[in-house]
C-alpha cells in the first residue's frame, strides 16, 4: 500500500508537461531518467552504464512507437522505482560492463602518461645536444 502512494507521488514529482498531441518530449524522458538515477544505489561507473544501456532500449522502443507516451514509456519499461529494484537484482552483466570500462580507462591512462613521459625524455635530450641553451631573436 506505501509502495502504491510512493510510486504516484514520484510520478506526480516528474512534473510531467502534456503537449497538444499527449507525445512524449524530452523534458518527460529527462524526468524519467533522473528519478531512476537517484533510486539507483551503485557506484557512479556502474549507473553510467546501466543508464546508456535504458537509454538505447528505450530509443529502439521509441523509434519502434513513435506516438508514445511517458505512460507508455512506464507500461513497457516500469517505474523509476521498479527500474531501479530490478537492476538491483540482475545487474551481473553490468558489473562486467563498468570493470571492462574502467579497465579500458586505466588502460588509456597509462598510455598517455608513458606518451608523455618519452615525450619529455625526447624533449630533454634534444636540448641536452643543443647545450642546453635556447635562444629565441627577432628581427
Amino acid at each position: 500500500m506505501v509502495a502504491k502512494y510512493l510510486i504516484k507521488y514520484m510520478l506526480e514529482q516528474m512534473q510531467f508537461s502534456r503537449g497538444e498531441l499527449n507525445m512524449l518530449n524530452k523534458n518527460d524522458l529527462k524526468n524519467y531518467y533522473s528519478l531512476i538515477k537517484k533510486n539507483l544505489s551503485c557506484s557512479f561507473n556502474m549507473k553510467s552504464v546501466f543508464m546508456k544501456d535504458l537509454n538505447d532500449r528505450i530509443n529502439e522502443f521509441l523509434v519502434d512507437n513513435p506516438n508514445s507516451t511517458i505512460d507508455t514509456i512506464i507500461e513497457n519499461f516500469g517505474t523509476p522505482v521498479e527500474i531501479a529494484k530490478s537492476f538491483d537484482k540482475d545487474n551481473d552483466h553490468l558489473i562486467k560492463k563498468a570493470k571492462n570500462r574502467l579497465i579500458i580507462e586505466i588502460v588509456l591512462l597509462a598510455s598517455l602518461l608513458v606518451c608523455i613521459a618519452i615525450f619529455g625524455i625526447v624533449i630533454y635530450s634534444i636540448l641536452e645536444n643543443l647545450g642546453g641553451n635556447i635562444t629565441v631573436t627577432t628581427e
